[in-house]
């Protein structure tokens, strides 16, 4: 081979000096596309996004007294009879008969036990309040 390269050999020479004249992100840190993601160490940090629920809209909280409210307690009360939890009046009033009634049925069902009307509650019962 003598004195002659390889093309190899070439290529290899062409990108040590390549890589020899490259500046690490730390040597030119004042570089404007580089600034921004910087730490004050000077390495690189994250920040992850931040979340935030959405505003619950269409649960509507109905005075007790309200004749909207008072219908879906006596399809409540009616429900909980079918099903076997409540034999009182179905009268529209959440009472302690009611109340019972709801927790248990509550608790047979999986749901949070509150012994009051939820969507939860309402949504295994298969009453729609809207």
């Amino acid at each position: 081979m003598g004195g002659k390269s390889t093309l190899f050999q070439k290529f290899a020479l062409d990108h040590f000096f390549t890589l020899a004249n490259h500046r690490s992100h730390s040597s030119h840190a004042s570089h404007s596309s580089h600034a921004s993601h910087r730490s004050s160490t000077g390495g690189y940090s994250y920040t992850p996004p931040t979340y935030s629920a959405p505003p619950r809209t269409g649960l509507l909280t109905l005075p007790g007294n309200s004749p909207r409210f008072t219908e879906i307690v006596r399809q409540v009360q009616t429900a909980l009879t079918a099903y076997g939890y409540y034999n009182g009046a179905i009268d529209g009033v959440i009472g302690p008969a009611s109340r019972a009634a709801l927790l248990q049925f509550q608790k047979n069902f999986g749901l949070q036990q509150t012994g009051t009307i939820t969507p939860e509650t309402l949504t295994q019962l298969g009453i729609t309040a809207g």
